[in-house]
């Protein structure tokens, strides 16, 4: 200690380091033991659906040539509510478009749902997300390689209703065991994870990266339970640098329970 003594800055960083390292470990079991509260909020939607009117231009169209400044049918998918049209616009080089046509041939145009360029990846299908018997009208495009973008309408409705608009990998899935399916996202590198959650007819999101105050969060799969591994960074020694040899902590793990994260022991 003596000869440690005599060399002050190398005692100054044996001593930032082993402070650094007491309060990591500190943090560490802090972050384990502790369950953290969900902040749910109502799920904003950015378009609205649109009823086209009969076309103008020709005596007698058919319900696809209601849809505004179609250009090309790309794709009919047919569903038990009516059929999806993937379709492009004149004048957009950039978009491809999704439109509903109902059994009673009602035409409504919904959302740029794609890039055309990879138009393909897109899909549109009915799932059921509730014990409830409300279907749900899942349509996914794709913006590039890793972009992907969810839309989710309610198809008892007079209309498709646009409820919730998502982007990232989805899974759907029942985390907390009560017939209902959450909607869990994941976007980014490092990684936003958000649980999607029916509540009073209506979805509520909240963002566990956040609410868990971690880099990241990834969700996985361990013996048939949806479980979240937070990822957090160690602190800074006092010079404003990490401890030589530390990068992001191990993951603290936690199931979803009751509107909470719990810590998994």
């Amino acid at each position: 200690m003596l000869e440690l003594r005599s060399d002050p800055l190398r005692y100054a960083w044996l001593q930032a380091t082993t402070i650094a390292e007491n309060v990591r470990e500190t943090l560490k079991q802090a972050w384990r033991d502790q369950s953290y509260d969900l902040q749910f909020k109502d799920s904003k939607v950015y378009f609205d659906t649109q009823k086209t009117l009969p076309s103008k231009e020709k005596l007698n169209p058919s319900p696809e040539e209601h849809l505004p400044r179609l250009n090309r049918v790309l794709e009919r998918i047919p569903t038990e509510y009516g059929t999806v049209v993937f379709y492009s616009k004149q004048n957009d080089e950039e978009n491809m478009y999704a439109g509903f046509i109902s059994k009673t041939e009602q035409v409504y145009d919904l959302v740029p749902v794609s890039s055309l360029l990879v138009w393909e990846l897109s899909s549109a299908e009915i799932v059921k997300l509730l014990n409830q018997s409300i279907p749900f009208l899942r349509i996914q495009g794709a913006y590039g390689s890793n972009t992907i973008r969810t839309y989710y309408y309610r198809m008892d409705r007079e209309y498709p209703q646009l409820l919730l608009e998502v982007d990232g990998t989805i899974h759907e899935v029942d985390i907390d065991n009560d017939q209902d399916k959450e909607i869990i996202s994941v976007w980014g590198i490092p990684s936003i994870t958000k649980i999607h959650t029916w509540e009073e007819n209506r979805f509520q999101e909240a963002n566990v990266t956040l609410n868990l105050k971690a880099e990241s969060v990834m969700p996985v799969e361990r013996e048939g339970q949806v479980l979240f591994d937070a990822y957090r960074e160690p602190p800074q020694a006092a010079d404003g640098q990490r401890p030589e040899g530390t990068t992001a902590t191990t993951p603290t793990t936690y199931k979803y329970e009751n509107g909470k994260m719990v810590p998994v022991s």
